[in-house]
């Protein structure tokens, strides 16, 4: 590797030119002027385009299918083409000549660093120094450029054509947008096999910005040798068909190799002479690899078509015409391609044979540009500065120097500007000034430009205007008016890069064009403009003017923004675009690197059902999804796992080093390893309990602990002894689960294991590992601390104390260790132990059934539970009988009777409790947990019920019903003190009756079906009388029809309700029902029938359950969703908050405090303690109904949106950054009116209390730190479930 001087941090003063370089190629380096050294900028007379790429297309996620259809069509009228390109997986980077390189929001940056060194190392590879060719040298652009036949032959070193073509498009005012494919900035689909960049844009800047068509493309970059895609073109129905039947058929399974075979073939084998092929000179097999994320097809429409309608004779000949225009100017550039492939074949690499002279004695030798591998200086811990240091060394002392402002701050980089120069560089008063001015001195670039600006402030789009000082050295041959004597002249330029941060913005935008009909300027992404001030106009200094021939009223620039947007056949024929992915390249990204956040703070559980709602989400088939689901088990299991443990040949896993370890599981999980367990062999395979494996450090105990879980079939590893529960320890008795291998270092203390030990001893054994301690390097406190805790250890109540030697840990690795404990005499007698142990345990593996109700208040469930016995059921002394009433339960009740029930395998268990439907996966949670199956009671007479604009699966006369029973009710009579005594209690019962909302009855028992370990009939007991029952009462159905509109109004933040309107509500329904009495009364069933049923039907359910559980179709219940949320990263989140507390002492007081807070678990509430699950609550299950969440937050999923945390605000009880959220047409606005994230709570304080905080700080009982500028953060959106 080359190691390199660093760049010079000092500014520079003077410049001059250094020998052997020319003066157009300048690097930028950031300064590190003051404010003091700043001048004021001058009067802004011009403005103008700098770098710009495409603009965000309208319908880039509508539906798939209607695009085709409309794409098909046109193609059908001769009227366009279909173009297929590669999507090759990289970073934007623009280029608008000389050394004015800009990512997509930034300038001088890592990114655009490393894609000027790939830039000049492709023409490095394109131009050797001994070729000797024929090539073309004329600037006129005409179509045969690309295959000269000029017979001028020249050796050409590679600098002298990228210095040609860089100041062609420079001169021309061009902007070239390539993707930077490269290993080194982030992970994408797979490492690329070597770092390239392909062009993909070429914009015009001339007359506001024309975007080349994809032959101008090819020619241009034919031209010079850049490195365009590989295109094919599709002009026939029959072809594109081809296109679509291919896609499809390769979307699951489609690489590169055969994904550009297919394509190459239908061009291959089309009949009707209308495809073509242009080849690019980084095929993608080839230099990115096989793992293709997707290929972009766009309608192309043929070139100065006219628009007619159809049957016009005239118009289709001339569209016919065009076409041929067209199809044979792509052929003549795909003959070009061909040779040009030929001339660069991709086994060419760098010519490094001008690389003789060491960097370290000539820091300007031209040749570092050929010899450095940014593999290399990305192995080296500061990477971005290597990678500016060789680009300072190439271009030696006149570089273009960048100081940072920002609009919004004020600020240089070196601290706050005057009030003055603020002023000067707010551009939306820059804009508007421009256009109040009636002196007619500003040109119609700039007062496009400025109407542009002017238009996004009035429609309030979130845009960010990032103003830069530039300071180059430029060739006075680029001067106007300059006699051209050779000399460089310095210039200053004022640049804005504009961030449109919201891609809704676009459609916002453009939305207004077309209402105001007028030519606006297109809204541009990777948009920078250049503030032409007066001084540079004095002096001659602009190097680039623009034609001044051009037409601008007229230009291709009022045409993209007036007449295509008010003509809805030409905006259609031109924007029409599909980008079709790949499921190899999305497993990779979106469920694997995307997913990591999911699996490292929810749990391999979360990670899985991530990964299956994407593939449900991207209708995969289930082929597909059969096959990738134990790939992502085993993925969960390495990141667990392996990728947990310190590995000098990996990096530590993120999302943006991910591809190393997937390769390295990738490779493991083919020859065997992470594999789902295997089926059990029989009865007594299984080890059941659990077993702690103890030692001086937990890192040499890991591969011990992960080969006993193995040899003893155990269900898994854990690495903390103290997080082991009561119920985790009652399920590893479960023969069909699995036991549990737990490391433990001895320091970790014995205090929760000896919890265990008093109701479950016999489940407890205790393996002492031997270590030397006389050899731990450590104090004699600490060495007394250990002796005295391993005495501890060793006096532990458990089932077995037994003993491993310290060469039970010493095993090279985990298979080594495996082998030692099936040859090693005294590790064979502790695991003959331990299996003998747990097969003299034969725990009851029969399912058991859980009876439950999903009803509300009223019902008659305890009337039917009521003095109910295992005899009255006629259970038999095998099976316990657990009734719990849910009012009577201390703690959380599914928690308390799961813990029972697995206490008690295959007992029968009634569930005395109301179970609405957020409450469903938590019965079906225990019943996998328990091996149970579930038994829904339901009554009869469910019918659907439509209320407003809402429907339910329980009647009115249900409802009233159930009120009527309630208010029977003594006052303080009933357990969960409802009864006639409290207040409100029919809305109440109403609030449980819109638990229902928005589910019919088939739906309801659709979802019952799904809950338990298999499924099971509903029991449906006697309510009413008769199947057809009376019509209401009119002031009864009004009465409860308000009263449900109105906790709907509630539920869904409609309109805000007081206590004195439920009030009201409460009062009329109890009237209405003491005066209706007599008719609800006569609508049900007698008690004694209804329970003698329930009792029967019960009984039946019970001496009919099977011996064993088919296992082989378990259910899964769809859950219900409890918030759509915005997550954010915790670190993220974290360092926002870090870089305030440096700013304010209370702050960092406040959070000093509760330092010591953050072992402690967020969903504990007996703790202080931070939220680690960061995040924005959009809507809550009580505020939505579950079909309104799934269709305003179902096509969010996993999209991210940028917000801005504006303030923290903090109370004694609890903390929260205060957001901002942008507001647009696809992005609901939350629930909350307070937009926060909760990151601190005190002990018996709930999250969602933070909602308080606003009126605290009002009433001094909070307080508010605003950022001094609000700090953008990024977050995903995602469901929550019950």
């Amino acid at each position: 590797s080359i190691r390199l001087h660093p760049a010079p941090t000092e500014v520079v003063e003077s410049y001059h030119k250094p020998s052997g370089h020319t003066t157009d190629n300048r690097r930028a380096i950031i300064t590190t002027m003051s404010c003091k050294k700043f001048q004021v900028l001058p009067n802004i007379t011009k403005l103008r385009l700098e770098a710009i790429f495409h603009p965000k297309f309208e319908n880039e996620r509508s539906n798939d299918a209607s695009i085709r259809n409309r794409m098909l069509d046109n193609v059908s009228s001769q009227r366009g083409y279909l173009e297929a390109s590669l999507k090759h997986s990289g970073s934007l980077l623009l280029w608008s000549g000389r050394q004015r390189f800009y990512s997509k929001n930034s300038t001088d940056n890592n990114f655009t660093r490393v894609g000027e060194l790939l830039l000049m190392q492709h023409f490095a590879r394109c131009f050797p120094s001994n070729e000797e060719e024929r090539i073309g040298n004329n600037d006129g652009g005409s179509k045969d450029d690309a295959a000269n036949t000029a017979t001028e032959s020249i050796a050409c070193r590679w600098k002298e054509e990228y210095e040609r073509c860089s100041e062609y498009i420079h001169q021309n005012r061009l902007t070239c947008s390539f993707e930077v494919v490269t290993s080194v900035l982030g992970h994408h689909g797979d490492l690329p096999k070597r770092d390239y960049l392909i062009l993909i844009a070429v914009a015009d800047r001339n007359g506001g910005g024309r975007f080349h068509s994809s032959n101008e493309l090819a020619r241009l970059a034919q031209k010079f040798r850049l490195p365009h895609n590989d295109a094919w073109m599709f002009a026939s129905r029959r072809a594109c068909e081809s296109l679509f039947e291919a896609y499809d058929g390769m979307r699951e399974e489609g690489l590169a190799g055969t994904v550009i075979g297919r394509l190459d073939q239908i061009v291959e084998h089309d009949e009707e002479g209308g495809c073509a092929k242009v080849h690019s000179l980084y095929p993608h097999d080839i230099f990115q690899g096989d793992i293709l994320e997707g290929i972009v097809i766009r309608y192309v429409p043929y070139n100065n078509t006219p628009l007619v309608s159809s049957g016009t004779t005239t118009g289709e000949s001339e569209a016919t015409s065009a076409g041929k225009n067209d199809l044979n100017e792509m052929k003549e550039l795909s003959n070009a391609s061909k040779k040009l492939l030929q001339l660069v074949p991709p086994s060419r690499e760098l010519d490094t044979s001008s690389s003789s002279v060491s960097l370290l004695h000539n820091d300007s030798d031209d040749s570092i540009i050929q010899r450095v591998d940014i593999r290399e200086l990305a192995q080296m811990h500061d990477f971005e500065q290597q990678v500016e240091n060789v680009l300072h060394s190439y271009h030696g002392a006149n570089l273009r120097r960048i100081n940072r402002w920002s609009e919004e701050a004020g600020t240089t980089s070196e601290g706050p500007s005057s009030e003055v120069a603020a002023k000067h560089i707010n551009i939306v008063n820059i804009a508007n000034d421009i256009l109040a001015s009636s002196s007619g001195k500003y040109d119609q670039e700039t007062l496009k430009i400025a109407e542009l600006i002017q238009t996004l402030d009035r429609l309030n789009i979130h845009a960010s205007y990032r103003i830069l000082t530039e300071h180059a050295a430029i060739p006075s041959s680029s001067i106007v008016g300059d006699g051209g004597d050779g000399e460089e002249r310095q210039r200053r330029r004022c640049l804005c890069i504009l961030h449109i941060h919201h891609d809704s913005s676009f459609a916002k935008y453009n939305a207004h064009l077309r209402r105001e009909g007028s030519g606006g300027m297109m809204l541009f992404r990777g948009f920078s403009i250049e503030l032409v001030c007066a001084d540079d106009e004095t002096d001659g200094k602009i190097d680039n003017p623009p034609d001044k021939s051009l037409d601008w009223n007229n230009s291709p620039m009022t045409t993209d923004g007036c007449e295509e947007l008010n003509n809805n056949v030409n905006v259609d024929e031109e924007k029409l675009m599909l980008k079709m992915k790949f499921l190899p390249y999305m497993v990779r990204t979106f469920i694997c690197r995307n997913g990591l956040s999911v699996l490292q703070t929810s749990g391999a559980a979360a990670f899985e059902h991530h990964a299956i709602g994407l593939l449900s989400r991207w209708q995969i088939s289930d082929a597909s999804t059969k096959k990738w689901m134990p790939f992502f088990g085993g993925w969960a299991k390495y990141c667990t796992t392996v990728a947990t443990k310190s590995n000098a040949l990996l990096p530590p896993l993120t999302a943006q080093t991910y591809l190393h370890h997937y390769n390295e599981f990738e490779t493991r999980f083919a020859n065997g390893e992470f594999q789902p367990s295997p089926p059990s062999l029989g009865p007594n395979s299984k080890f059941c309990g659990l077993v702690v494996v103890v030692g001086i450090s937990k890192y040499e105990l890991e591969d011990l602990a992960r080969a006993l879980s193995k040899e003893l079939q155990c269900s898994k590893v854990v690495d903390d002894v103290n997080k082991i529960t009561d119920k985790d320890l009652l399920m590893s008795m479960q023969r069909s689960r699995g036991g549990i291998v737990c490391m433990a270092e001895i320091e970790d203390g014995i205090g929760n294991l000896r919890k265990l030990a008093k109701e479950k001893q016999e489940a407890i054994s205790v393996i002492m590992v031997e270590g030397n301690l006389e050899t731990l390097s450590t104090s004699d406190r600490r060495l007394r601390k250990i002796k005295g805790m391993m005495q501890s250890w060793r006096k532990t109540k458990c089932n077995m104390l037994l003993d491993l030697p310290k060469d039970a840990t010493m095993q090279l690795d985990l298979d080594a260790t495996f082998a030692y404990l099936r040859m090693d005499a005294t590790a064979m007698a502790v695991v003959a132990k331990l299996k003998e142990e747990s097969n003299g345990h034969t725990p009851d593996e029969r399912p058991g059934l859980i009876v439950y109700f999903p009803s509300i208040p009223g019902s008659g469930k305890s009337s039917l539970c009521k003095s109910i016995t295992a005899n009255t059921l006629g259970m038999s002394n095998d099976r316990s009988l657990i009734l719990k009433e849910g009012d009577q339960v201390q703690g959380k009740f599914y928690n308390v009777v799961a813990k029972e029930i697995l206490n008690k395998p295959a007992s029968v268990a009634i569930l005395d409790k109301n179970v609405p439907p957020s409450s469903f996966s938590a019965v079906h949670t225990l019943c996998i947990e328990s091996k149970s199956i579930a038994m829904p009671v339901l009554s009869n007479g469910m019918q659907d019920t439509l209320v407003g604009v809402h429907v339910y699966p329980f009647s009115l006369p249900y409802l009233a019903v159930c009120m009527s029973r309630v208010l029977k009710r003594k006052p303080k009579s009933h357990n969960g003190k409802l009864d006639s005594g409290t207040k409100n209690a029919c809305m109440v019962v109403v609030k449980f009756y819109c638990f229902y909302r928005n589910m019919t009855t088939d739906v309801l028992k659709e979802k019952l079906m799904n809950i338990g370990c298999q499924a099971t009939k509903q029991l449906i007991t006697p309510f009413f009388k008769e199947n057809s029952l009376p019509s209401l009462p009119v002031d009864l159905e009004s009465s409860l029809q308000e009263a449900i509109n109105l906790q709907t109004s509630d539920d869904m933040n409609v309109c805000k309700t007081s206590d004195e309107m439920m009030n009201d509500v409460e009062k009329k329904l109890r009237v209405s029902i003491l005066e209706n009495q007599n008719y609800i009364d006569n609508l049900t069933t007698s008690l004694e029938e209804s329970k003698a049923f329930f009792v029967s039907e019960t009984s039946k359910a019970i001496a009919s359950l099977p011996d064993q559980l088919d296992t082989t179709n378990q259910l899964t219940i769809p859950r219900s969703i409890k918030i759509a949320s915005l997550d954010f990263d915790y670190g993220a989140v974290h360092g926002v908050i870090k870089d305030l507390k440096m700013k304010c002492p209370d702050l960092e007081k406040y959070f000093a405090h509760r330092e010591e807070h953050k072992m402690n678990d967020e969903n504990d509430k007996s703790q202080n303690r931070f939220i680690t699950s960061v995040h924005c609550t959009f809507a809550h299950a009580s505020q939505v109904s579950q079909a309104s969440m799934l269709a305003s937050f179902k096509h969010l999923l996993d999209t991210v949106l940028e917000v801005k945390a504006t303030s923290i605000i903090f109370s004694d009880e609890i903390a929260a950054v205060e957001l901002d959220i942008p507001h647009e047409a696809s992005i609901p606005r939350p629930k909350n009116k307070f937009a926060h994230i909760t990151i601190w709570c005190a002990k018996e304080i709930e999250a969602y209390q933070s909602n308080q905080l606003p009126e605290k700080v009002d009433m001094n009982a909070a307080k508010i730190i605003m950022f001094e500028q609000p700090v953008v953060m990024r977050g995903t959106f995602s469901f929550w479930y019950d």
